[in-house]
């Protein structure tokens, strides 16, 4: 589950404002608003932002998109903060910041006609020294960047980007580029990564990650690559959602650095070079707007969860507020709950509390992507399926059936009711816990099941593991465990663990029950999908009232309460009060 923590900033020409939002009842927000006079006023609230101190900086020609492009992944690796000036001067607001932070060294991104040698006296005169990464083109420039970022630490992965079609696709990609270290090689229309192909044979690239269409970086160049992946999208912000999407899918993100996408003016995007440095320092990404958000920025800001935070870019920007902000939804029935599910984003919390003195008698089940919360509190009596990779669950009430968990990806189910059965057939992760209140008879674990992690505080009468990997935390109690793999059990033991000793004759034994396919009146089918793999094992069954305690090994009981069943039928129908 990727979290962000409710701080989403924007970057404006003019301004650089945040909003805090407060993920609380009362969904207030509070905005504070920083304003510059320009392009060099938004990059030093950043760099102000991000660094009290820094011995370096990297200076940048404030109209001069495409040398600057590549180099925000060396900026974070000297944890630099990015600063404009003209070409033909070092602007005396970037000047002064210099002196703020105390900088002792300057890097040049670009050519003489980008910064000028005026630039290099002006440094000499403060007692800075300064390097100039410049190559013949812009395409030679990112190379060059790539090769010292490579000095600073080896690469592993690089990202592609065309160099002139795809400045709104690097100012996307850059923040992450900068926080994995992979440096961002430009790409010619004609001649693709020829400049950089030396380069890249020469390391050992793990992988490639290609931004953009086939319009921007052709299918050869993308197979001329090591181990490429395509990331792209019909429009810059759709290009800009895949971004997200891929790169923090299981990140705390702190905050949302919402910037112009330069659909109006290109030039726009410098202010988003600026910011991509203090964005990779807090392992957040940048989102690229208009006036409005696209659909797919929303559906990919909708599956993740903003804590604390801030804002702002126009439309755009209440878009993410409005999604952002934390609704409660009490609701009492099935239909009330899937309309609560449609209208809920990100954050939301929809609390299932049926009417006083009534239960939910009926199954169902909850499936979206949504990055919410559902909260049961009342009584549910038949079996509740769970399929939301970007959610959570938490119990208050009493669940007489079973939670099946399709997918909850690295959510948590939180138990502090009474739950009867709980099973887990998620691939994709899974964490239960059980609170000191939290009662749980039974948790069964399929085989293919990936990732799960049990914590409990409370009371559990068995759990029956088939899945490798799986991890219990135990400061409660558990009865019994058993199944055909042993999990990893860290604090109290567990009063017995069969699991060790399960007899391999008896092995393989599978009974399930389920309503009589035409209704009868207080009578199930029993089904023996699988036997002991031993003839000499036989099956005994009986019908309880209660939830019955569960049963050791060793422990001998009276065959004379209990009834044979025979191998032969494999199903068959039988009595029980209630139909269940």
């Amino acid at each position: 589950l990727m979290k962000i923590s409710k701080k989403i900033v924007s970057l404006l020409t003019m301004t650089f404002l945040t909003v805090t939002l407060y993920g609380n009842t009362s969904n207030a927000s509070t905005k504070d608003t920083l304003t510059g006079s320009g392009r060099w006023e938004t990059a030093i609230k950043i760099s102000q932002a991000g660094w009290s101190k820094s011995d370096t900086a990297v200076l940048v020609n404030d109209n001069s998109i495409a040398d600057a492009l590549s180099a925000t992944p060396f900026a974070k690796a000297k944890d630099a903060p990015i600063l404009l000036t003209q070409s033909n001067k070092l602007d005396s607001r970037t000047k002064a910041e210099l002196k703020r932070l105390g900088v002792k060294n300057v890097y040049l991104i670009g050519g003489s006609i980008a910064l000028s040698s005026e630039i290099e006296k002006q440094l000499n005169a403060e007692n800075i020294n300064f390097e100039r990464i410049s190559g013949n083109s812009r395409y030679d420039t990112s190379l060059k960047l790539a090769e010292k970022l490579n000095k600073e630490k080896s690469i592993s992965k690089i990202v592609v980007v065309n160099g002139e079609k795809g400045l709104a696709d690097a100012v996307s990609v850059g923040a992450i580029a900068a926080q994995e270290n992979m440096p961002i090689i430009l790409s010619d229309s004609e001649n693709g990564t020829e400049v950089a192909d030396n380069f890249i044979d020469s390391k050992d690239i793990e992988k490639s990650y290609v931004i953009g269409g086939t319009y921007s970086i052709s299918n050869s160049v993308e197979r001329n690559l090591p181990n490429a992946t395509r990331i792209a999208g019909s429009s810059r912000s759709e290009t800009n959602a895949k971004i997200i999407e891929e790169f923090y899918k299981d990140t705390d993100i702190k905050n949302i650095y919402v910037t112009k996408d330069g659909t109006r003016n290109k030039n726009d995007l410098i202010d988003s070079l600026a910011v991509g440095v203090l964005a990779a320092k807090n392992s957040s990404p940048i989102v690229l707007a208009g006036n409005k958000l696209d659909t797919t920025q929303k559906d990919v800001l909708n599956t993740k969860v903003i804590d604390n935070g801030g804002l702002g870019n126009e439309d755009a920007v209440k878009s993410i507020i409005d999604m952002q902000e934390k609704t409660k939804y009490t609701i009492e029935t099935i239909d009330e709950l899937n309309v609560a599910i449609k209208k809920a984003d990100a954050n939301d919390v929809i609390i299932f509390e049926p009417e006083k003195d009534t239960s939910i008698s009926d199954s169902f089940k909850i499936e979206t992507n949504k990055a919410i919360t559902v909260e049961f509190d009342g009584v549910f009596k038949k079996s509740i399926t769970i399929d939301m990779p970007n959610g959570d669950v938490k119990n208050f009430g009493e669940i007489s059936d079973d939670i099946r968990i399709d997918n909850i990806k690295k959510g948590t189910l939180i138990n502090e009711g009474s739950i009867q059965g709980i099973d887990i057939y998620s691939k994709n992760g899974c964490k239960i816990e059980n609170t000191s209140d939290g009662d749980i008879w039974i948790i069964t674990i399929d085989a293919d099941a990936k990732d799960v992690y049990i914590e409990n505080d409370g009371d559990i009468t068995k759990i029956s593991n088939n899945a490798p990997g799986v991890i219990i935390k135990n400061s409660g109690k558990i009865d019994l465990v058993n199944g055909n793999e042993q999990p990893a059990i860290s604090g109290k033991k567990p009063t017995t663990n069969d699991t060790e000793y399960n007899d391999e004759r008896a092995r393989g034994l599978s009974v399930s029950t389920k309503p009589c396919s035409i209704p009868e009146k207080d009578r199930v089918r029993v089904t023996i999908s699988s036997e002991p793999k031993s003839s000499r094992y036989k099956i005994y069954y009986r019908v309880v009232e209660d939830k019955p305690s569960a049963m050791y090994v060793g422990e001998k009981i009276s065959v004379r309460s209990w009834d044979l069943a025979s191998k032969s039928d494999g199903s068959f129908v039988e009595k029980a009060k209630n139909g269940s």
